[in-house]
């Protein structure tokens, strides 16, 4: 997938997110610099973004206990949208169970534990598709 887009698939999501009235955390281990530089040459917004500069790494469940916590939300009201181990490790770490990971790289899957489910995507359409089906899961949940 080209680059630009790419970013529109990003900004497709976000705004489907939006629309649904879901808060949107961004956890990266990348610099806050490096992030936000990032973040404004493409126009991304999140509610919140968390940088290997606020003192938590994934694996850490840290790191995503805290974006919960800005949230005020609970691991079973998150879903988690990542790209390699690591983002699986600390969401099943902090107890959040609604995991896809999109686009993760062929030599980063033998660093997959086996024994944690996860939704794959190929790419954020998909992603916007899972987390769809999701929230109507949750809603159907709760009527």
């Amino acid at each position: 997938m080209a680059n630009g887009e790419l970013i529109l698939r990003n900004h497709e999501l976000l705004s489907f997110l939006k629309t649904r009235q879901i808060k949107c955390v961004l956890v990266s281990n990348n610099s806050r610099r490096s992030v936000e530089a990032v973040l404004g040459q493409h126009d991304l917004a999140f509610d919140a973004v968390m940088t290997r500069d606020d003192g938590v790494f994934k694996p850490d469940p840290e790191a995503f206990l805290e974006a919960l916590q800005l949230l005020r939300a609970r691991p079973d009201q998150a879903v988690v949208v990542g790209d390699t181990h690591l983002d699986l490790l600390a969401a099943h770490r902090t107890g959040i169970t609604d995991i896809v990971l999109v686009g993760t790289k062929e030599w980063m899957k033998p660093l997959l534990p086996e024994d944690i489910f996860y939704h794959k995507a190929a790419g954020l359409f998909e992603v916007r598709a899972i987390i769809a089906r999701l929230l109507d899961m949750a809603g159907h949940q709760n009527s």
